[in-house]
């Protein structure tokens, strides 16, 4: 594999332990407020 795939690769692993880090026992927020959800994806994508 090129390192552009594996960088990918890292970002995409990093971006779902957060994910799993910050909704962990929050479960609720998420279903409650799925658009809010998508946006802090977003903004977390996005370096903000």
């Amino acid at each position: 594999m090129d390192d552009i795939l594996l960088n990918k690769v890292a970002m995409i692993e990093r971006c779902l332990k957060r994910i799993d880090e910050d909704y962990t026992g929050h479960e609720g927020e998420l279903e409650s407020d799925p658009i809010d959800f998508a946006f802090k994806i977003k903004r977390f994508l996005n370096g903000s």
